[in-house]
């Protein structure tokens, strides 16, 4: 039986996997619209839209290069039982007052098993004070109280 840390590291590897594809697609269809983009009389008119064409390539090409980058970061994260531990690190899943939070990439938000997690990156302001704590801390940003209930 999965765990609840293996069933987020699974969700988040499938979302990022499906946009790899979703925009790996995308891409495919830049390069048939490429292809058979003939030159009309109008030459100012194919100039454009050729650029325009490179213009989404390069931004796909971008989004795909975090996406894979995020995709290796999920990767690698460890799914023993953190637990043992005792505290929060790089791929924990723990419980706090504020609800669960995945410590990963900054992935954003998902409902798994009627829980709301958030994904964040261990380099963002939360992640970062979160790290290395244990059960029973009181973490406080901007204002806000965050107590880390469980390490999941």
């Amino acid at each position: 039986m999965q765990s609840f840390k293996e069933k987020v590291s699974h969700f988040y590897i499938v979302s990022v996997s499906d946009k790899i594809k979703a925009l790996q697609k995308q891409q495919e269809d830049l390069l048939d619209s490429l292809k058979h983009e003939t030159k009309s009389t109008a030459g100012d008119k194919y100039e454009t839209s050729r650029a325009m064409l490179h213009q989404e390539q390069e931004n796909i090409a971008v989004q795909l290069s975090v996406l894979f980058r995020q995709k290796a970061i999920l990767e690698s994260i460890s799914l023993n039982n953190d637990s043992q531990a005792g505290k929060v690190q790089f791929g924990s899943v723990i419980r706090t007052n504020k609800g669960i939070i995945f410590i990963a990439a900054a992935l954003g938000k998902a409902f798994i098993e009627n829980q709301t997690v958030f994904a964040i990156s261990p380099e963002s302001p939360l992640g970062k004070l979160l790290m290395e704590q244990s059960i029973g801390q009181i973490i406080n940003v901007q204002s806000a109280n965050y107590i880390i209930e469980a390490i999941l």
